[in-house]
């Protein structure tokens, strides 16, 4: 039986998470905001690292010809460009936690490619049924002709997304629970 994505509990890529706004405006209440903030941001770290791993761990090794002379380091890269990134709003005193690869220096260019796989794929526009403009700029820069193949779907973030969701958001209600109770305590204290 297969169920769909709404029927999962996530709609795209995301978690929405609701009830969390009680338990930030108590730590922003008692914390005040800059401590809050750098509670939060703590709570939401812990709770991605697993999803992250995981991700890293789901890039699939490669193998073949296509591999850098022989060594299979063809998504080393990918690797290392699944990261984590976090931003507070002011405004709505929200802060949110991005897991993924991440692009400029990290390289992580090519993960839609390796997450969704592509369509048959040729190194000369001509073969592929494009213009005769886009055929003679691919002569001019030297770009050869040939049949590159269909790269194949190797899903690594969904699956780490679907199978650490849940865990995430246990992990921030407890941290940011954990958060208040430290704070209450220094108060009293």
């Amino acid at each position: 039986m297969a169920l769909s994505m709404s029927e999962l509990g996530f709609h795209g890529s995301a978690i929405t998470v609701e009830g969390f706004a009680d338990l930030e405006k108590t730590l922003h209440a008692l914390a005040g905001e800059k401590l809050a903030r750098k509670m939060t941001r703590k709570a939401i770290s812990q709770a991605t690292k697993p999803m992250m791993m995981a991700m890293k761990r789901g890039v699939p090794n490669a193998t073949g010809p296509h591999t850098v002379k022989g060594k299979g380091k063809v998504y080393k890269r990918l690797r290392r460009s699944i990261g984590r990134k976090f931003k507070y709003y002011k405004r709505s005193k929200t802060t949110v936690g991005v897991v993924g690869p991440r692009l400029g220096k990290w390289m992580g260019y090519h993960a839609h490619l390796v997450e969704y796989g592509t369509a048959p794929r040729y190194r000369n526009p001509k073969e592929a049924g494009t213009s005769k403009v886009a055929a003679k700029l691919a002569k001019r820069l030297g770009v050869r002709g040939g049949y590159t193949g269909v790269m194949p779907p190797h899903p690594f973030i969904r699956p780490a997304f679907i199978q650490h969701r849940y865990e995430a958001l246990s992990m921030i209600r407890r941290n940011l629970a954990e958060a208040i109770n430290q704070v209450a305590r220094r108060k009293v204290a």
